[in-house]
């Protein structure tokens, strides 16, 4: 079946935030209608003027579920996608907005590679990052992490992994949860550059009383599910590119990624491609990177728990950050 052919099913849950969400299902009928198997919002008890917009809205295959109960974005998608018939499912934040088509060229990568479990559209969330700074051969950028608020996943890979973990109810990280999950099974997770949508940020959850408390809550069970996720690294290298990095050293490097671990790159040659979404150049002053090894202090998941120096690192720079990341209590390690 050609690209074009293929009918991917949709899934939006929503709270509240009635304009937005109706911009939300406007712009994606406008723009990929074509691509279009069935659409699935799941209304999570939403204020009334919400669900009676939802309600009066008449597009082809859309379908509405009222929840009774506010059960958290993962229930929403994991409902979604139980109804679902499709290889692929779109799963949607209620607040992002269609521009063109984004999701012909994430159906084309799953098709090519189909370790690829899961791609992530390109948008505000990834705002911060220098994307012609990542390895871009395959068409997108793996990574190790997956954002919820909008990606193409396989979904017999989905089921198969039991969907959002209904742990974390409200409050974020089921994504990060099922990321985790997906490596672990032997997938990929990716973001295609060359896709976009638009992030309005108008959700209503932020808004809750007590957002913050339901948040840490889920952040203390991700992080006791995954203990090794906060051992945060921090690589000093010359020239080397990342793949003729010292095989052990790659070793570590991989098998932290793959732990849910941020590697904070130090190199004298910027023009390397980095692999990940997840590795981040940090060619920042002693002042800055000073700082960086001392977030741990005031909060235990960030910080730096390990330094790497690969051997073409200036000595003086060696001696300079082993003396500063000892004072911390963080472990050095040459290769």
């Amino acid at each position: 079946m050609n690209t074009s052919d293929k009918k991917v099913d949709i899934i939006i849950p929503v709270y509240n935030a009635k304009e937005a969400t109706k911009r939300c299902i406007e712009s994606i009928y406008e723009h990929i209608a074509h691509m279009i198997g069935h659409v699935y919002i799941h209304n999570d008890k939403s204020a009334s003027d919400t669900t009676d917009m939802l309600n009066l809205l008449d597009f082809p295959n859309l379908h509405i579920h009222h929840s009774l109960i506010n059960l958290g974005f993962g229930a929403g998608v994991n409902y979604g996608i139980s109804q679902a018939s499709s290889e692929y499912v779109l799963v949607l934040n209620s607040d992002t907005l269609a521009e063109d088509d984004f999701i012909s060229a994430l159906i084309v990568s799953m098709d090519k590679y189909k370790v690829l479990a899961a791609l992530n559209v390109n948008g505000d969330v990834f705002s911060g990052k220098k994307l012609h700074q990542y390895d871009q051969h395959r068409g997108f950028i793996q990574s190790y992490s997956l954002s919820g608020f909008a990606f193409l996943v396989r979904r017999s890979v989905f089921i198969a992994l039991g969907g959002f973990d209904s742990i974390y109810g409200r409050g974020y990280f089921e994504d990060t949860d099922l990321a985790r999950r997906i490596i672990k099974n032997g997938g990929e997770i990716g973001m295609h550059p060359g896709t976009y949508l638009k992030h309005e940020h108008q959700g209503a959850f932020k808004n809750i009383t007590g957002t913050n408390q339901l948040i840490r809550l889920n952040q203390s069970k991700y992080f006791g599910r995954y203990p090794d996720a906060d051992k945060n690294i921090l690589l000093f290298s010359g020239n080397i590119p990342w793949s003729d990095l010292k095989s052990e050293l790659l070793e570590h490097l991989e098998e932290g990624l793959k732990n849910g671990v941020k590697v904070y790159w130090v190199s004298k040659n910027s023009d390397i491609k980095l692999p990940y979404l997840d590795v981040k150049f940090f060619n920042k002053g002693l002042r800055r990177i000073n700082r960086l090894m001392g977030f741990r202090k005031k909060d235990k998941h960030k910080g730096i728990d390990v330094v790497y120096f690969t051997f073409d690192v200036n000595p003086f720079v060696v001696k300079l950050y082993s003396w500063l990341a000892k004072r911390k209590r963080i472990r050095v390690k040459i290769y």
